[in-house]
């Protein structure tokens, strides 16, 4: 399990974050780093309030439920091939040229 923490002035996006999906780690996280809705809406790991006793339950949810742990790194895994990708990245800034370039809403 990968945990990070979102504060000011810190690494905003959370590559660390992809990287630990990309492997198959299910992550920890705060409401701070932006990828947390990501991790909440597709159930990757935990979203958890920068409390020890929230954190300590997560921690003792993910060492008991190896079975549900194994789901959330395999979706991960997969979101990160389907979404963040260097081609689906360049796929996606070509389109957002695009429609610059068309003056149409992206």
């Amino acid at each position: 399990m990968y945990c990070s923490q979102g504060f000011k002035n810190a690494e905003s996006f959370g590559i660390s974050v992809l990287e630990a999906l990309a492997v198959g780690l299910p992550v920890l996280v705060t409401p701070g780093v932006a990828l947390a809705s990501v991790v909440e809406k597709h159930q990757l790991g935990y979203v958890t309030e920068l409390d020890v006793k929230v954190i300590a339950s997560a921690l003792e949810n993910y060492l008991t439920n190896p079975q549900e742990v194994k789901e959330m790194g395999t979706r991960g895994r997969q979101l990160i091939f389907e979404q963040y990708t260097w081609k689906r990245i360049a796929a996606n800034l070509i389109d957002i040229y695009q429609a610059i370039l068309h003056q149409k809403p992206f």
